[in-house]
């Protein structure tokens, strides 16, 4: 009976851990929802903060969780909330010339998270994290969108016009990293 008794506060303790995990990926992927609406309508892809928005989820609560995070934004489209750039409905946006991208960002976060997460922060260490987690975003966004476009298009629209943008993203989100600390050990 009082070993029943002692494991009673680690089931409570466990429950209460998977409830602020679920409750940070709900957030996370609102997060990435919110900053798909913040956005500059060009073609073919539209730039959003929502790359930015995946690095902090990563650097701060690490890879598994931004990657749910990620995956539920993408199962929010796919049922047809508003939550793509502009506030676009497309459930179908898996046809779309923006697909790359968007199925990129799950394994994205999860190496930007395990890499950023493995070693003491720094902002050197969280900017090379965040820029292979963006060689992934790249290279799955142009190749998918050269099915569309053509490779050298791909390159040259879904590519090189985002270049300095996200070099903006990565200090802003390695400075962020560094002066505010593991906001996800603060929230979990």
């Amino acid at each position: 009976m009082e070993a029943y008794c002692q494991a009673r506060p680690l089931e409570a303790e466990t429950k209460n851990v998977k409830v602020t995990t679920w409750m940070q990926v709900v957030v996370g992927s609102m997060l990435l929802a919110l900053c798909a609406q913040i956005s500059i309508p060009i073609q073919p892809v539209p730039m959003t903060l929502q790359t930015l928005a995946l690095y902090l989820l990563a650097t701060s609560l690490g890879g598994k969780k931004a990657a749910m995070a990620a995956l539920l934004y993408l199962a929010e489209a796919t049922v047809g909330l508003p939550v793509l750039a502009g506030g676009n409905i497309n459930p179908l946006w898996m046809f779309g010339s923006s697909v790359g991208y968007l199925l990129s960002f799950p394994a994205a976060a999860y190496v930007i998270g395990s890499i950023s997460q493995r070693h003491t922060p720094s902002s050197i260490r969280t900017a090379l994290a965040i820029m292979s987690g963006q060689v992934i975003i790249y290279g799955l966004g142009a190749l998918f969108l050269a099915q569309f476009i053509g490779t050298q298009l791909a390159l040259t629209l879904g590519v090189l016009p985002f270049l300095a943008w996200d070099a903006l993203k990565v200090l802003l989100c390695s400075c962020i990293t560094k002066y505010s600390g593991k906001l996800g050990k603060s929230l979990g």
